[in-house]
């Protein structure tokens, strides 16, 4: 089957192919960007509530030990950890012993495992409650030290002995509606102070430096990769003139340019005698590639006879054009002309 077309129809295509690949390219490449970005986030916020926890335990820690007796140090160092706490702890006081609903959930989240330790912190709650203006502002102290930067909120829930809750928050134009405390802590025996903290990071606060600089050399890779897609093959030779009338595509990589005689095979161009290149339009020119003796004959000498021998030279000139191309081959055609074979790639 005869391809016949225009160069420049070929150039658009091939161009139109390229844009649509860069795009589809592109596309791929700011989805993974923001997959990355997403996952880079998630890491570093992690790592942000860790150690914004981290500090909080610590400051409510060095609380809980202010200004109590020696024997707390002591006993401090002494660390259980009970697999399976009660459903009611009891305390016995001036007034008698009293049991108290010990919230499962509530204790696995309290800041000691130890039963002692607890007892102690209910012990020394009692006595020095805690405030949570000057709590906040310590932990602010501690986070501003270890150069941690946020929007912070803090809300404590503490029950008195006889289990009515004081409800406070810090600061406390902070509105608690449909916000999700990031942690909570608990301290006391029977956990009769809870500690919920909230917290927002910025997305500049939660990138870093260190982000800004991988997303810089990604975008840095992508725009050098697009340029090389993009122009990897301008610095080619433009083998085939776009001023061609008659330009055959004759496979993927082999093009014919009757006008400046020209055949292309990949990035190779052979340059074709006259009479050689009128010989093989004829043959693309004809259906199946095939052309009788008579036919060569009246091509070039019609007004002559016996020209056998010429008609054996032109066919061994065209195909000595084809030499280096495999896929092409002219090949005598039932004893009365020849075809132009040509077996194309799939």
């Amino acid at each position: 089957m005869k391809l016949t077309t225009r160069l420049s129809d070929a150039i658009t295509f091939r161009n139109k192919q390229k844009v649509f690949l860069l795009f589809i390219i592109l596309l791929l490449e700011i989805i993974l960007f923001f997959i990355l970005g997403q996952l880079y986030c998630e890491a570093r916020k992690k790592m942000f509530s860790e150690r914004v926890e981290s500090a909080f335990k610590e400051v409510l820690l060095q609380q809980l030990q202010e200004d109590y007796f020696e024997g707390y140090f002591y006993t401090s160092e002494r660390k259980q950890r009970l697999k399976e706490y009660p459903d009611t702890v009891y305390i016995t006081d001036g007034n008698g012993k009293h049991g108290y609903y010990l919230d499962k959930e509530k204790s696995r989240k309290n800041i000691t495992f130890d039963p002692r330790l607890r007892f102690l912190h209910s012990t020394y709650l009692s006595k020095h409650p805690l405030v949570v203006g000057a709590l906040y502002e310590k932990w602010q102290q501690h986070l501003k030290r270890q150069s941690l930067s946020g929007t912070f909120a803090l809300q404590l829930l503490v029950s008195d002995k006889d289990e009515n809750i004081t409800d406070s928050v810090y600061p406390d134009t902070f509105l608690l509606e449909n916000c999700i405390p990031e942690f909570e802590i608990t301290a006391g025996y029977r956990c009769e102070v809870e500690a919920k903290v909230f917290f927002y990071f910025s997305f500049f606060t939660l990138m870093g430096v260190r982000g800004f600089i991988y997303g810089f050399i990604y975008w840095l890779c992508v725009v050098a990769i697009n340029i090389v897609l993009l122009f990897g093959n301008r610095g080619q030779k433009n083998v085939v003139a776009p001023t061609s009338v008659h330009v055959y595509h004759i496979d993927q990589d082999i093009m014919f340019d009757a006008n400046l005689r020209k055949l292309v095979f990949g990035k190779e161009e052979i340059q074709i005698p006259p009479q050689t290149a009128i010989l093989l339009k004829h043959f693309l020119d004809t259906p199946d590639y095939i052309l009788k003796d008579e036919e060569i004959k009246r091509i070039f000498w019609s007004d002559k006879s016996n020209n056998d021998p010429r008609l054996h030279n032109a066919i061994s000139r065209l195909r000595r054009v084809f030499e280096n191309v495999p896929s092409i081959e002219v090949q005598r055609y039932e004893n009365t002309g020849y075809q132009l074979q040509i077996r194309r790639h799939k």
